[in-house]
């Protein structure tokens, strides 16, 4: 599948090493998203319906937008191009990523507000992180819940071996 990525040496993709149900499918789909369009960070969300239908009840930390409800993936596009200068910002949002009225606060108090009174959308959200990180960003909005669901909590290690071991 990856030759049909001709740019792919152009941009250094990130996988995070605790996505166990991770697909060729999923990854190959971000991949062609992000590589055609413009940006020099993409990432992917979820919307909470394709987890809920694909994974009932499986426990994720969601973000409500004005046009949806969202969790984020583990999976990263970048151009390298940019690491130094984003890499600092980066680590914070990182840190903050399953706290999002903090999340928030650090994009700006304009943004929390709109967030806190659910008329933050996906594209501002997109929109303001760029800003702070002073580069282009771009979300990829994922059908496929496996780029999110990763074991940070005993919850998703049972669901993986439920679903892995059956």
């Amino acid at each position: 599948a990856f030759k049909e990525f001709k740019n792919l040496s152009a941009k250094l993709s990130i996988v995070t090493g605790d996505l166990p149900l991770l697909t060729t499918e999923a990854v190959d789909h971000f991949l062609a998203a992000g590589l055609s369009r413009e940006g020099d960070l993409f990432y992917p969300v979820v919307a909470r319906e394709a987890n809920e239908e694909k994974y009932p009840g499986v426990q994720r930390t969601y973000v409500n937008l004005q046009d949806g409800v969202y969790t984020g993936g583990n999976l990263f596009l970048i151009d390298p191009v940019i690491i130094d200068r984003a890499l600092p910002v980066a680590e914070k949002l990182v840190q903050y990523r399953k706290k999002p009225v903090k999340l928030a606060s650090c994009i700006g108090w304009g943004v929390l507000v709109r967030y806190l009174l659910g008329r933050l959308s996906l594209a501002e959200a997109e929109e303001a992180v760029s800003k702070l990180m002073g580069i282009r960003g771009t979300v990829i909005v994922s059908p496929y819940p496996e780029v999110g669901i990763d074991v940070d909590k005993d919850s998703d290690l049972t669901l993986a071996k439920r679903l892995l071991c059956s």
